[in-house]
């Protein structure tokens, strides 16, 4: 129920503000069912992949849908998903994301330049600038006649500057994870009032 909690209460701010500012740009609430939030990082020789299951937020065009005025998107950060319950367990606890305490993410844009997506993230109570490569889509209509708008995204942030500084030595010089995660977005969002 929580992924609809955060698709619904997106809706609501986004209806706040179109009303309170007179917004005439088009806004997108973003489909956590067809959206993903994942993230890599290195592991031993290799890497391990995860998701966020439980996410919602917008994506705001200019008046002539032709460039992206803002995007917001809040993540139930107790949703990580990595093929393995143990390993998601020990995500959320204090070693990793803390979730009692700091269940939830933010990702707010700040400024779009050169196809870039310079962003505000919060993880942790802690709040950094993430810089992502950025490419949107058309807009068009699906089967049922909403208007639809996709938006994908690749950045990366060191772990440390979050707190989230657990790791293992191994023999030599090698640690068990690395420092950086990637990050890429791919959402597909409706447009509100539709």
């Amino acid at each position: 129920m929580k992924i609809f909690k955060y698709f619904l209460g997106s809706v609501a701010l986004v209806a706040i503000v179109m009303s309170s500012a007179n917004v005439t740009a088009a806004t997108f609430v973003i489909d956590p069912a067809y959206s993903n939030i994942i993230f890599k990082i290195d592991h031993l020789n290799g890497y391990n992949i995860g998701a966020f299951r439980s996410f919602g937020g917008y994506i705001t065009l200019n008046d002539t849908n032709d460039q992206i005025d803002s995007v917001m998107a809040s993540v139930d950060v107790t949703s990580i998903y990595t093929k393995s319950l143990e390993r998601d367990a020990l995500l959320r606890s204090e070693l990793f994301f803390d979730t009692d305490k700091f269940p939830e993410a933010k990702l707010v844009g700040k400024t779009i330049k050169d196809k870039k997506l310079i962003c505000d993230l919060t993880i942790k109570g802690k709040t950094r600038e993430v810089i992502f490569d950025l490419k949107f889509g058309a807009i068009g209509k699906d089967p049922k006649g909403m208007v639809k708008f996709s938006l994908f995204a690749n950045g990366s942030f060191n772990r440390n500057d979050f707190g989230i500084k657990f790791n293992q030595k191994l023999p030599g010089k090698k640690k068990l994870l690395g420092e950086d995660v990637e990050i890429k977005l791919e959402w597909e969002a409706t447009l509100v009032g539709a």
